[in-house]
């Protein structure tokens, strides 16, 4: 995801990237991606850590939810003070593009960039690939294939759904990963 991320994001504009998408929705699609989105929001990631404190153990929890709020408050941070003024699609194509919507979709205007949902599912996922037990090279390789999909899914909901662009969950990915695999080495 870190090359093929970057490659598109240096080939095309952020609007070639979020109009593509856009305009390739699907009735599955529709129904899909806005449940999937949920994944990345914070209360899986409590509910995560609150099952390491019992299936693991509590380094493990408090890894997790130290990872999620690390990388929660940077987001926050850039969102808020350093990025303010980023619009999210509805509010950046407004008045230029008409852009599909999913019907129904609570749409929000500002604070695009980065993706906190983004940054959330990756750090979970890259505390979940690292806590995998290794049971076996090819159980551990599909277990780990799994758990990146999901988090490239997730992210890209995020794309689909029209609440960002791809650069936003790119670098969202980026910080989740960093934070989640700082902590994992400091806890």
């Amino acid at each position: 995801f870190l090359l093929a991320g970057g490659l598109i994001l240096a080939s095309f504009t952020k609007e070639e990237i979020f109009l593509y998408i856009n305009t390739h929705h699907s009735t599955s699609g529709d129904l899909f991606f806005p449940v999937i989105t949920h994944l990345g929001g914070g209360v899986v990631t409590l509910l995560i850590a609150g099952a390491s404190l019992f299936l693991l153990n509590f380094r493990k929890a408090i890894i997790v939810l130290a990872s999620f709020l690390l990388s929660g408050g940077i987001v926050q941070l850039l969102k808020r003070l350093v990025f303010n003024d980023e619009y999210r699609p509805i509010k950046y194509f407004e008045g230029i593009e008409n852009i599909y919507l999913i019907p129904g979709m609570d749409m929000h205007q500002f604070h695009s960039f980065p993706s906190g949902h983004s940054t959330t599912i990756f750090s979970l996922c890259c505390f979940l690939a690292l806590v995998t037990p290794s049971a076996g090279k090819t159980r551990r390789a599909v277990i780990g294939i799994l758990i990146f999909l999901t988090a490239v899914l997730v992210a890209m909901s995020r794309v689909y759904i029209s609440q960002h662009f791809f650069g936003d969950i790119y670098v969202g990915s980026l910080i989740g990963v960093l934070v989640t695999l700082l902590v994992f080495r400091y806890l």
